[in-house]
């Protein structure tokens, strides 16, 4: 055993029922939201002896895929083979808004950096942009060729990935 392996600690975090699909952390990374197959969205605090704070269930109907937490942690996004995500207030698990469009199941969910967009990749080969406070779609970016995997937004340029290979770039500005 070398010095790197015998300094590591390792922690089981264990609840879910099937395949987790995203783990994110708060951005004061002092939580862990992780979501899953089982349709469940758990919320830890690995630091504890008893790491499961509490248990989202009944938000999708099926599998929920990806999560992406607001700054202050009072509120998260989640996805999932309804076709829709939702905004979800933190403390009393409900749901806040509901954004729809896609036709397919939502894979991944991104928020800017004011946590005023939603970006949102689906198996229907679509990426759509909502106005987070009036949940107006602000733009359907449809140039995959299969399902997008991964959307992500940094300043001012939105960036999805695709089942076809693809990893497109837009200027969200110029609404291109």
């Amino acid at each position: 055993m070398n010095d790197r392996t015998q300094s590591f600690t390792y922690k089981e975090l264990s609840s879910h029922k099937n395949s987790i699909t995203s783990i994110k952390y708060s951005n004061d990374l002092q939580y862990i939201m992780s979501s899953s197959q089982d349709g469940t969205i758990k919320l830890w605090n690995p630091s504890l002896s008893s790491p499961l704070l509490k248990t989202y269930s009944h938000l999708h109907t099926g599998s929920c895929y990806d999560i992406s937490i607001f700054s202050d942690n009072s509120k998260f996004i989640s996805c999932g083979d309804d076709s829709s995500s939702f905004l979800i207030d933190s403390l009393s698990s409900k749901i806040i808004r509901r954004f729809r469009g896609h036709s397919n199941r939502i894979n991944c969910v991104a928020l800017n950096k004011e946590e005023t967009i939603l970006i949102t990749g689906s198996a229907d080969m679509r990426a759509k942009v909502y106005d987070i406070n009036s949940h107006d779609e602000i733009q359907n970016l449809d140039q995959a060729k299969d399902s997008i995997t991964s959307v992500n937004i940094v300043n001012t340029y939105l960036y999805t990935a695709s089942v076809d290979g693809c990893l497109r770039v837009y200027d969200i500005r110029k609404g291109e």
